[in-house]
């Protein structure tokens, strides 16, 4: 036989070998673990932790909060003036004064 053979087969087997040593440790394990989740999952610890993961969730949408990025620069309105960010065109004009115009129906 060729020797790359050889030694390409003690390598599966032995791989093999780890694997199903592994999966015989860990099967036990798993077992465990799975009755121990669904005894917390009745539990009231549960519901505490339940509650500490919507709080959280909730703070970490107060930086930055779900939806679409502003494509405006404007940030607010006070009295009768448009607030613009400094991403306005000229840092000087950034308060605009605003209008009232009559909307006109056409035709």
């Amino acid at each position: 036989m060729e020797p790359g053979l050889i030694i390409a087969g003690a390598a599966g087997v032995a791989g093999l070998g780890i694997g199903l040593g592994t999966a015989v440790r860990l099967i036990p394990v798993y077992v465990s673990a799975r009755g121990e989740l669904k005894d917390f999952e009745g539990s009231s610890r549960a519901a505490v932790y339940d509650d500490i993961e919507m709080l959280e969730r909730e703070r970490r949408y107060l930086g930055s909060p779900p939806g679409r990025k502003r494509d405006s620069s404007i940030v607010g309105i006070y009295e009768s003036a448009l607030r613009h960010t400094r991403a306005c065109a000229s840092p000087d004009f950034r308060w605009h004064r605003v209008r009232p115009y009559e909307l006109r129906a056409a035709g």
